[in-house]
This record gives structure tokens, C-alpha cells and sequence, in this order.
């Protein structure tokens, strides 16, 4: 597998007029993949995954889960892969995650990734934010684990 989504699952946090700071920690699973060969060059992909886990923020465990879409960037592009997130958490809490990762070995195990967060419902409605984390990639290459940081402005 070349590829494995994973998304920022950020949707569930408090609300507030100054930026807020936060860790995650989730697993992602991958539910399906398409890998296409391209005469005279390399493959071109899509994975599709869920994600459940938890964001630590001001003291609190905030439950997430979510689903989404990481494919192959054209040649030339500033990350190998970009992917989305669509994430939900308690309260009504609603967050999209654009975002792009590398790679960070040539045996696929890892990826270091930066994105950008839009709050669409719940205590981050309205809210931009960004975030960076590191993927490493189960044995299987069926799931992964995903820590990092981001903060809400």
C-alpha cells in the first residue's frame, strides 16, 4: 500500500475569541484503495479511511471519529500526498481538514503531515485553525497511528 488516510479529527473543542492549543492521538483504519498505473510513470492513488481517537485540550479528553480521502499529488506539487477530513465530535462539534503529507522513508512507513482546519458546527463553528502530525503505518499497512498538535485561532 503507497498510501494510508489519515485525518485531523479537531471538531469537538471549546469555543473562545483567543487561540486555542491542542494534542491528538487517533488510529486510522483504511476502508478502500484504488491504485491506478500510469504509462511512463508512477502510480497514481486514493485511500480511503476512518479515524477514532481523542483530543486533549485544556485538560479534556474529547472523543472524534471521522472519515477521509488522501490521494497522490501531481509531479512538481510541494507534498507527495494531499488528502480531506470530514470530522464530529460530542456537542455538536464539526471540523473539515485539508492537508498535505511526505513521506519520511523510502519504505512508506511514516508520514510527517501540515493542514489547515475549517470549524463547520458545534463549539468550533467559524473557526480556522492548523495543525501538524506524524503517521507511522501498522505492519499490516490496514491502520495506522497518528500523533501531533495544532492550535485553533
Amino acid at each position: 500500500m503507497k498510501a494510508i488516510g489519515i485525518g485531523l479529527a479537531i471538531a469537538a473543542l471549546a469555543s473562545g475569541a483567543h487561540a486555542q492549543q491542542f494534542t491528538i492521538s487517533w488510529t486510522s483504519h483504511l476502508v478502500n484503495q484504488i491504485n491506478a498505473p500510469v504509462t511512463g510513470g508512477s502510480d497514481v492513488g486514493a485511500v480511503f479511511t476512518e479515524i477514532n481517537g481523542q483530543v486533549l485540550s485544556g485538560g479534556q479528553k474529547i472523543p472524534i471519529t471521522g472519515q477521509c480521502a488522501t490521494w497522490t499529488a501531481p509531479p512538481g506539487q510541494i507534498f507527495e500526498r494531499n488528502g480531506v477530513c470530514m470530522t464530529a465530535g460530542p456537542n455538536g462539534g464539526k471540523a473539515s481538514f485539508v492537508y498535505g503529507c511526505d513521506w519520511d522513508s523510502k519504505e512508506h512507513t511514516g508520514s510527517a503531515c501540515w493542514g489547515f482546519l475549517s470549524g463547520l458546527g458545534g463549539p468550533v463553528d467559524k473557526r480556522v485553525g492548523q495543525a501538524s502530525w506524524h503517521l507511522v503505518i501498522h505492519p499490516d499497512r490496514k491502520s495506522a497511528d497518528v500523533t501531533g498538535s495544532g492550535q485553533w485561532n
